[in-house]
């Protein structure tokens, strides 16, 4: 089954994420259609995913998924107007899953039958579409993960550009200013609006507490209806989402309006007139833009499914007998089948398990088989470090200094502190709370449109991504100093209680 001189690298490592979903990533003929109709080149003959104590690996060869991202790449620089339609064609995709999954919601909410059947049949039907959308996952990813193509070539251009025409500018402030939505059609973005109003009615009403909002009926109703409706939204991989309680501490304390005047970014209609470097890349700075609306739907649209699939495993948990916890471990091909018997295999696959992909073959393995298999893998690992700095790619210019705390998973949320650094390997939307308390981000991978370069743009935080390996090399109560104006995390001391 494995060849000699396979090499693999770690493509991502997630927390907590849907072994299930995750297989659509490397369903390897569904991937080849979707390169052949929007004519990429290259091909991924191999791919294998690690389950282990609910951590995630995807391990890719690099050769291939390198061919396949320069590839997607070259579309979105020298065909700009074919690369729009594209995402267009995400950003409608996701919208269109988002109100279809609402529909299965309903149906899942008013099935009170023994029959585990007509469950199975909806969680078929959503997974289809789920599919059709998750496939563009390697858009993104190809653009923004391991090299980082699309940022890299962008900034690079801009860089050159500023230099050999001599014009006094800040290429970092300039990157970031051309690069950052300025009105995004996200439903966060919808929900903070929300909270905001209802914020500004309370204030005006001189409501500054929680026992006044439960005083109020009008504010209290309006708190329960946005929770209803953008609950969801704080889901993530594996729930829960967000409740009354949460939304209400939200709109007291973490929602407001952008403070312009610590604003260190430069007006991009000015910047634009300054550089005067011609339609074609200010075409390509603009789709850069678009790229971030449509990641963020389609993450929005993948944790959407996420809570709508959690509602299902609910009920099919109790009419299978089977803990909702192993759901999670069945894949497409097996939902139809789907019988109390599959219970014992279920749970050895959240123990320890791969999923191993051809074109010819899609083998699930377990146990000592499993790690046998694994142990005998080639991985290429990145460690390009001198034991004094970290650099990557600025997402958002400005200088701090903090200790760090990495953060990963929800669970690590409440060991942060204001003013600390936040270290990820990839954050996510469950993590927000931690990320509106840190003075900084850091995180291993990801470019200009990965969930911490988009938030921090919102919030105004410093904000490094792209250093591969951050998270190996700093611990909790390291102090660093994160220069996000040069791309640079210094480690000024170690913490040697660790």
């Amino acid at each position: 089954m494995q060849r000699k001189n396979e090499t693999y690298f770690i493509f991502e490592e997630l927390r907590n994420a849907n072994p299930m979903v995750l297989h659509r990533f490397i369903d390897l003929k569904l991937i080849d259609g979707f390169f052949s109709k929007y004519k990429i080149s290259g091909r991924i003959t191999k791919a294998v995913i690690l389950y282990e104590k609910e951590t995630n690996f995807i391990f890719l060869q690099p050769n291939e998924f390198d061919a396949v991202a320069q590839s997607i790449t070259d579309i979105f620089i020298n065909d700009t107007e074919r690369a729009w339609s594209i995402n267009e064609e995400i950003i409608s995709n996701a919208k269109i899953l988002i109100e279809a999954n609402a529909g299965s919601l309903e149906e899942i909410l008013q099935y009170n039958g023994s029959s585990a059947q007509t469950l199975l049949s909806i969680w078929k039907e959503m997974e289809e579409r789920y599919a059709d959308l998750f496939k563009f996952t390697w858009i993104h990813n190809a653009l923004d993960f391991k090299d980082n193509l699309f940022t890299a070539h962008i900034f690079n251009f801009l860089f050159e550009f500023i230099k050999s025409n001599d014009i006094s500018l800040d290429q970092n402030k300039s990157f970031v200013t051309l690069t950052t939505p300025e009105d995004k059609k996200t439903y966060f973005v919808q929900f903070e609006n929300e909270l905001k109003s209802i914020k500004k009615i309370a204030e005006a009403r001189g409501i500054h507490s929680v026992e006044k909002v439960s005083a109020d009926n009008q504010i209290s109703e309006a708190v329960r209806d946005i929770t209803e409706h953008y609950g969801w939204l704080g889901f993530g991989f594996d729930g829960p989402p967000w409740s009354e309680s949460h939304v209400l501490d939200m709109m007291l304390n973490n929602v407001s309006d952008t403070d312009e005047s610590r604003n260190p970014l430069i007006d991009r209609g000015e910047l634009l007139q300054k550089l005067n470097m011609g339609k074609r890349y200010e075409r390509i700075f603009e789709l850069a833009r678009k790229v971030i609306e449509g990641t963020e739907l389609r993450k929005e649209a993948m944790f959407n499914y996420y809570y709508v699939l959690d509602a299902l495993f609910e009920k099919l948990s109790l009419i299978l007998d089977i803990p909702k916890k192993y759901l999670r471990y069945v894949y497409p091909e097996e939902i139809s089948l789907l019988d109390k018997s599959m219970a014992e295999i279920l749970q050895q696959r959240e123990i320890y398990h791969l999923d191993i992909e051809t074109f010819s073959s899609s083998d699930k393995m377990l146990g000592s088989e499993a790690k046998k298999f694994f142990d005998n893998l080639i991985i290429k690992i990145s460690n390009d470090f001198d034991g004094k700095k970290l650099t990557g790619q600025t997402a958002y210019p400005g200088r701090v200094r903090g200790k760090v705390k990495i953060v990963n998973e929800k669970s690590d949320i409440a060991k942060v502190e204001d003013r600390e650094i936040l270290v990820s390997i990839a954050t996510n939307p469950e993590l927000i709370g931690a990320m509106k308390k840190a003075s900084a981000f850091v995180t291993d991978r990801g470019g200009i449109t990965c969930h911490a370069a988009i938030v921090s743009r919102e919030l105004q935080i410093p904000c490094i991504v792209g250093t591969n390996i951050a998270t190996q090399v700093l611990k909790d109560g390291d102090m660093v100093e994160v220069d996000a104006d040069n791309g640079i995390v210094r480690i000024i001391n170690r913490n040697e209680r660790l």
